[in-house]
């Protein structure tokens, strides 16, 4: 795909799936069509790719003005989803460490985020506004990385609903000792389900410590520092990506 291809995300605008190649879009929403006309400043006969969720297509755009664009389709394609499919499990850390971190793992492929509260967790979780934030961050990341599939974002539980759960084999939280994350991941087939556990800021208190260590998470080692939790966080998805290239 080109450089100068601009993405833009398209859910509930209208329906990618009844597009098929040759078909023309009429674009009408008043953002996106601003986003078109004013910020990417695009012309006819550019190109621009527009997804969703499920699919994507590129196109040239026919016609242009302030109320609408038509994109006529291209080229009309499934979303890939990467393998192995990654969750990441990442404390309720600072609202601008946590805005970067989940637009980095939305650059690295990763499909599900999930938020939990610790002991050790500073700050409170600022409901449907903080949670419609952090979608938009993870939309402007799919749109600027080309990944089209955006992660399923989850709203923070306490540590312990987390531990609770039944993990696939290659479940790994993430610290200073055990074993280096790409040692471990050469038992991990190409299809397989991997969880990453990451600590809040301040790190896993001695109780929660013990806590994970009743179940069947292995610990991982990314580096001999510390990082902070949003660095740890897309080291560990990086390695996942980048070994299974």
């Amino acid at each position: 795909m080109a450089s100068h291809e601009f993405a833009l995300y398209c859910k509930d605008q209208f329906s990618l799936s009844t597009a098929p190649i040759g078909d023309r879009i009429p674009v009408s929403n008043s953002n996106l069509v601003h986003r078109i006309v004013n910020v990417l400043r695009l012309n006819t006969g550019d190109t621009i790719v527009l997804f969703d969720e499920l699919e994507h297509i590129q196109g040239i755009i026919e016609t242009i003005n302030k109320k609408q664009v038509t994109v006529q389709v291209q080229q009309h394609q499934k979303n890939i989803q990467h393998q192995p499919t990654v969750t990441v499990q990442l404390g309720l850390i600072k609202r601008d460490a946590l805005q970067q971190a989940v637009a980095n793992l939305t650059c690295l492929g990763v499909q599900t985020i999930e938020l939990f509260t610790s002991d050790r967790t500073q700050r409170t979780w600022d409901g449907e506004r903080e949670f419609n934030r952090l979608r938009r961050c993870m939309v402007s990341a799919a749109e600027q990385s080309k990944n089209f599939a955006v992660p399923m974002l989850k709203t923070p539980v306490p540590l312990e609903k987390l531990l609770e759960r039944q993990l696939p084999p290659c479940a790994y939280a993430c610290g200073i000792t055990g074993l280096p994350l790409a040692k471990l991941l050469n038992t991990c087939a190409q299809n397989s389900s991997i969880i990453v556990l990451v600590g809040p800021e301040g790190d896993f208190s001695e109780h929660e410590y013990d806590e994970i260590n009743k179940t069947s998470y292995q610990w991982a080692r990314l580096t001999s520092t510390v990082l902070r939790s949003e660095h740890a966080a897309f080291l560990a998805a990086g390695i996942i990506r980048t070994y299974s290239v």
